[in-house]
């Protein structure tokens, strides 16, 4: 209980910081044709949090093995990590500085979603 309650602080503080850059996530697959499908379902969202120079990941079910893979597209930098993403957030620190990134996430299923974000 106390973990939760210090979990719960630590986010409070950080989004009454107002350091918070929502990043909208979108799926790289395109549907092609006519056929009407509904959208894909997008398990996760995410944030910058510019005040612990942060990639915020937050995954809305269990999506097994995941890779994130964060692009410095100003320096060519690249940061890569896998883990098995259940529900829940997960913190990837931005170490390469000022620049605009591309975060790109790889489900076990094969689908990559993808996400543009500034640092200054």
């Amino acid at each position: 209980m106390k973990k939760f309650l210090l979990i719960l602080a630590f986010l409070c503080i950080v989004y009454s910081s107002n350091a918070t850059v929502p990043i909208r996530v979108l799926d790289t697959t395109q549907q092609s044709g006519t056929t009407h499908r509904a959208p894909t379902t997008i398990p996760v969202s995410a944030d910058y949090l510019s005040s612990i120079s942060s990639l915020m990941l937050f995954f809305d079910q269990d999506c097994g093995a995941v890779g994130i893979t964060i692009n410095n597209i100003s320096t060519g930098d690249s940061e890569y990590y896998s883990f098995n993403a259940s529900i829940g957030a997960y913190y990837f620190p931005i170490q390469n500085g000022v620049g605009n990134y591309i975060v790109y996430i790889t489900l076990s299923n094969d689908i990559t979603l993808f996400g543009e974000f500034s640092v200054e």
